[in-house]
């Protein structure tokens, strides 16, 4: 019940409508040396472009504002 207080109303502020997982595969990288590389030398990183998490994130500051 974090959404709620005693009252029983809900809180003002942030509130999760729907959690998606991503489905892209994650980048794998050759790094023989890094401790979580698989036995084939390759290390999983997730999918992520800081420019277009840094884009989806204004464009979600100008809808709300």
């Amino acid at each position: 019940m974090l959404n709620s207080n005693v009252s029983g109303a809900v809180a003002p502020g942030v509130h999760i409508a729907a959690v998606v997982e991503d489905a892209s595969p994650a980048l794998k990288r050759y790094d023989p040396g890094h401790p979580d590389a698989g036995p084939d030398g390759y290390v999983s990183y997730p999918d992520i472009n800081p420019l277009t998490e840094m884009v989806d994130l204004m464009g979600r500051r100008v809808l709300t504002v």
